[in-house]
Parts: C-alpha cells; structure tokens; sequence
C-alpha cells in the first residue's frame, strides 16, 4: 500500500484470514514509510481481508496484491535486469527449484550504475526475513544465502525513496565463502571500533560441535634497517 500523487498518507495494512484472525499487520515495511505484508505463505483457503488504514495523513492510496508464484526465478549464473522508481517501487523474483536442489549456499549480488540509487535487496524464506542490505556502493551481495529443501525462496528489489531510481543487474551465483575445517583454526583481526564478524561451517543433523575461541598475538617481525 502506498499514497497516491499528492497525498500525504502514512499508510498501514492489516490482513485478516477467512475466520477474521490477523495474519500480519504492518506500518512501513514497504519502501520509505509505506506498508506491506509478506511475502508469505496463506495456510488456509478461503477469503482473505485486507484493512486499508493509515498511521497518520490522510489522501488517496495504492493497493495491489501479487501472487509470488508467477514471479520470474533467478537460476545461478544467470542474470536479470530490472528498473525501480517511484512508479514502480520493486521486483519480485524466486530463487529456482534449480537453485534449491543443486545448491545449499548461494552469493545474491545486485549492480546498478549510479553510487547514489542504492536499491534495497532483501530475501525471504518460508519462515520470514532471510538476509537484506542497502548497497554503499554500485554493487551489494548477501553472502551465503542458505537455501534449504523446496520451500519457496522469494527476492525483493526494492526502490529506496530518496533518489529518481534507476536500472539493476542482479545475479545469483555460488557463495564466495570460505567454510571452517575442523581442526583448523580460522584467523581474523577485529579493529576497535569494528563489529563481529561471521565465519562458517557445515555441520549434519544432530552432530556436536566445540568452538573455542582463542585471543592471540600476531608476530611482529623485526624492523631491518639499510644504512
């Protein structure tokens, strides 16, 4: 749901089941402050309410209600262009029944041309919210995306609302990172005002694993000196 042309609403949205529960209600999940519910999955059949509301403001709206199962699907290797503006605020793509059968861990990169256009790139899982990021540069990734069974996989590009839009590349291909191997430590270095860093490993079902984590040192080697 956003304000149409002119309007100065702050839109909200609540979904209700064929029984009258709430699903899901939101206030500004969409692009800027405008709301949207999902993507996600209806459990019953039956019809569905919407609740157009509004947070504050007041004027004219946009609904529009999409069914994900006819969104094109990325495959690896292969990439899609698209545009987001204000006029058309985001894509809708699936990650490929390919993609989920073929591959665990995937890398999700997003390209466009201007520094300041920024797309928003998120992805949702069965469950929710996977991974998202606002690009700081011509090009953003969420690396790994993990991808498991067939459940759907759903990708969002998403307009930012602060600049004209703009064209995108998007591409799915194999993740870039580097998994531990037992046995082996992995090292890293943490600045002072850095946050965490994430590292990764693979592990079967109902196995146990022992992380210890070790502060150490790094050898300084000695300075030589040419006279």
């Amino acid at each position: 749901m956003r304000p149409g042309e002119g309007s100065d609403l702050d839109t909200m949205l609540t979904l209700l089941d064929p029984a009258g529960g709430t699903v899901a209600s939101d206030d500004d999940s969409g692009e800027g402050t405008n709301a949207r519910i999902g993507p996600l999955l209806l459990r019953a059949s039956g019809e569905y309410t919407v609740l157009a509301d509004r947070y504050k403001g007041g004027g004219s709206y946009l609904l529009s209600l999409r069914d994900l199962n006819t969104a094109p699907e990325l495959a690896p290797g292969k990439p899609v262009t698209g545009t987001v503006r204000a006029d058309h605020p985001n894509d809708h793509f699936l990650i490929g029944g390919l993609a989920r059968q073929q591959e665990t861990m995937l890398r999700l990169s997003i390209h466009d041309d201007d520094p300041t256009g920024d797309p928003f790139l998120t992805v949702y899982g069965p469950d929710g919210p996977l991974a998202s990021t606002e690009s700081a540069a011509e090009t953003a990734a969420l690396d790994p995306i993990v991808i498991e069974g067939d459940s759907p996989y759903v990708v969002i590009v998403s307009w930012n609302g602060k600049t004209p839009g703009g064209s995108y590349e998007l591409l799915l291909d194999r993740s870039q990172v580097t998994l531990m191997t037992p046995g082996q430590p992995a090292a890293g270095l943490l600045t002072a005002d850095e946050g965490g860093q994430r590292h990764y490993f693979y592990a079967e079902a109902d196995s146990t694993a022992t992380l210890t984590p070790v502060s150490y040192t790094p050898l300084t080697l000695p300075t030589i000196y040419s006279v």
